[in-house]
């Protein structure tokens, strides 16, 4: 009877501390998550003055989740050399997609900022990414 009330009392403990550690593991990966970080990509096309970057989206990624962000660079330019600054894009994610569906391609339209929109070159910072096969 004393062994059993061990072992119950054991067990107990353990599936306590256990279920302790799950939820602040889960409290970790979810503040975490919330953070604002730039976006992997799958692909980007300019078309006129419109973005169209293709990220992952597990079912609920819409253009509001989004910002883009413009940095320049300066060159050192003089008379004979012409050069513009570099203008450099990030889309930065600024809202998880929480929805529980298989990950796949969404397109995201934005438009170039008024202020860019005469430059030819743009960079873009993002990392490129592959999506994996489903197979």
């Amino acid at each position: 009877m004393r062994n059993t009330r061990l072992i119950r009392h054991s067990l107990r403990t353990a599936m306590g501390l256990s279920l302790t550690a799950c939820l602040s593991l889960f409290s970790l990966n979810a503040s975490a998550a919330g953070e604002e970080s730039p976006a992997d990509l799958l692909g980007f096309q300019r078309t006129g003055n419109t973005l169209e970057f293709t990220v992952i989206s597990t079912g609920c990624t819409t253009e509001d989740h989004f910002r883009l962000d413009v940095t320049t660079t300066e060159n050192n330019a003089t008379a004979s050399d012409e050069k513009q600054p570099a203008v450099i894009l990030t889309l930065v994610r600024t809202k998880a997609d929480r929805c529980k569906r298989m990950p796949g391609p969404r397109v995201i339209s934005l438009d170039i900022p008024d202020k860019y929109t005469g430059k030819t070159a743009i960079h873009i910072s993002n990392a490129f990414v592959a999506l994996r096969p489903r197979g």
